[in-house]
């Protein structure tokens, strides 16, 4: 049965089952940090998997005195996460694991084989492993394929929809300006079939689904934000596409608290309404041009530091058709103006603290 209802702009709602105690890797990265604290304001208590001491003292700092003791536990993974038995520990006790960790574009220099696809894949299903073998471990949700709009073009996606890159085709195209993009896109999508694989061989104990959203837009609530080049993943590459020299125009967005709610419920629901199924997460066929008119409505004085180009007009020729969020998850998208404005604020925020407006 779907969960009731909820807006972004509302209350939330009530809990319908007890609080969960959630493992969520990638806590130190955008969607990870983004779902551990929608957790967290819905009542649930959670295991951060961090990489670095300096993750942890971040998170501490920025928000370990607003919650009581108990709610925020840390786990630093001390391995690579690809290898057998990596999260064993780390799931331990708890009833959920949301995964979100996987090697960012960034971590791409030679080799797309050894830094982005065998990392994704084998963490994914290091952590799947670990989770299926737990005795507490009810559900577990994933942040997956990311569908390339951009690639697809004149064609609808469906909750149904993959990238089709294979690992061949990832592991051997030539060094470009857009190869990490693309490796990365591909490592995503190629972990979760992997998953889908282990999960019809094995057919675990547990609820399983996954999340492939558009680029997510919002408040970087990550710990550690302390200027706008410390923006991550999608929020930063949105600030350098409007204040900076980067080039990018995506087809379509989405809520970065409707990323993180959305996962946020399947995880601790423990619904057969959601297991083996997949979700595209999308809110808005937009463009950039659209996204620097909202920034500079809502905060006037960032129109004057916006590049003249912001990339295209909205592109009619992708399209997509889901309702699946919605319905199964009682879900209403949060609206482009509101997120792309708490966006602004940020900016704006980040830039007035260090003298720039």
């Amino acid at each position: 049965m779907p969960l009731t209802g909820h807006t972004s702009t509302g209350t939330q709602p009530a809990l319908p089952h007890k609080p969960r105690h959630v493992l969520v890797t990638g806590a130190s990265g955008l969607i990870g940090s983004s779902i551990a604290l929608e957790l967290l304001s819905l009542g649930h208590s959670v295991r951060l998997a961090l990489r670095q001491p300096k993750h942890i003292k971040d998170w501490e700092e920025t928000y370990g005195k607003l919650y009581e003791p108990g709610r925020i536990e840390y786990w630093l993974l001390g391995r690579d996460m690809g290898e057998e038995g990596a999260f064993e520990d780390a799931v331990l006790g708890c009833d959920a694991v949301v995964h979100a960790a996987s090697p960012m574009p960034g971590t791409l220099k030679d080799d797309p084989e050894y830094e982005m696809l065998d990392p994704a894949i084998n963490g994914a299903l290091s952590i799947l492993r670990s989770a299926a073998k737990s005795a507490s471990v009810q559900s577990l949700s994933a942040f997956l394929d990311r569908q390339e709009l951009r690639r697809n073009p004149h064609t609808t996606l469906t909750d149904e929809s993959w990238n089709p890159t294979t690992y061949e085709q990832a592991a051997r195209l030539p060094p470009s300006p857009q190869r990490a993009s693309f490796v990365y896109g591909a490592s995503k999508a190629l972990a979760e079939r992997a998953c889908w694989d282990y999960i019809q061989q094995k057919q675990p104990d547990m609820t399983f689904c996954t999340f492939g959203p558009a680029v997510a837009l919002g408040r970087d609530r990550t710990p550690g934000v302390k200027t706008v080049s410390d923006l991550h993943s999608s929020v930063g590459k949105a600030a350098q596409v409007l204040f900076g020299d980067d080039e990018l125009n995506p087809p379509a967005f989405v809520s970065l608290h409707d990323v993180a709610h959305a996962h946020a419920l399947a995880a601790t629901s423990f619904s057969h309404t959601t297991n083996g199924k997949r979700y595209l997460l999308i809110g808005h066929r937009s463009s950039f041009e659209e996204v620097a008119e909202i920034v500079g409505g809502k905060r006037p004085e960032l129109r004057k530091l916006m590049r003249e180009k912001k990339g295209g007009a909205v592109m009619d020729e992708y399209g997509w058709k889901s309702r699946r969020v919605e319905r199964d998850l009682g879900f209403t998208y949060q609206p482009l103006v509101e997120y792309v404005g708490d966006f602004a604020d940020q900016v704006y925020e980040l830039m007035h603290a260090a003298g720039q407006v």
